[in-house]
């Protein structure tokens, strides 16, 4: 059974640490959001892809295709963009680099927003706020950061409630925080590519 409610896939546009849109590199062959969409596809109602390339992608009746409302902002201007478009009161947003989401984990984390405005999970990193749950209810106040200036993701979380879930939690469904692996240098991308291979 599905939950109610929706994913946003941050696809931001070329990664300049990495040189290139780090949508479209290809693990085993298929493109990167293909395997992110493709985690989120059974779980959510929806699902919304965030990207300032949308020439590179294909809407179908799968997904939807969605541009920065303010450009030039960064992650939290994607999640504004996001939560503005999304059908549904709660979401998952996720950056499109992360390959290695943990369906358990993001069952959980829907399970917990009832009585928040955002979850939050922790790892031995500290905050991943680009593998939380938003509900809409956020809206007003990221929209406030942005028009001040504040490009920060954490920069509204003191003016809505937060959940956050304990890295230990988040240990019983992903031991080694997978989940929040991302690909921002080369050297990323062939650690990406040898646990890719593994079946991780």
């Amino acid at each position: 059974m599905r939950i109610k409610g929706a994913g946003i896939i941050l696809g931001g546009g070329r990664g300049s640490r990495i040189g290139q849109d780090k949508c479209l590199m290809r693990l085993d062959g298929k493109p990167i959001f293909e395997i992110v969409f493709g985690k989120l596809k059974p779980l959510v109602n929806e699902i919304i892809l965030v990207t300032n390339a949308p020439q590179h992608f294909a809407e179908g009746s799968e997904f939807r295709i969605v541009t920065d409302e303010i450009p030039h902002q960064g992650p939290l201007g994607g999640i504004l963009a996001g939560l503005s478009f999304s059908s549904h009161k709660y979401n998952l947003v996720v950056a499109c680099d992360m390959p290695f989401l943990n369906t358990g984990l993001i069952k959980f984390l829907f399970s917990e927003i009832s009585d928040a405005d955002a979850v939050v999970p922790c790892s031995d990193e500290g905050i991943e706020p680009l593998h939380a749950i938003y509900s809409k209810d956020c809206l007003p106040a990221i929209r406030s950061k942005l028009e001040s200036g504040r490009k920060r993701v954490v920069s509204f979380f003191d003016e809505v409630k937060i959940k956050y879930v304990d890295k230990e939690k988040v240990k019983e469904f992903d031991p080694d925080y997978r989940s929040f692996f991302n690909i921002n240098t080369r050297d990323d991308w062939e650690s990406a590519k040898k646990m890719f291979k593994r079946g991780s």
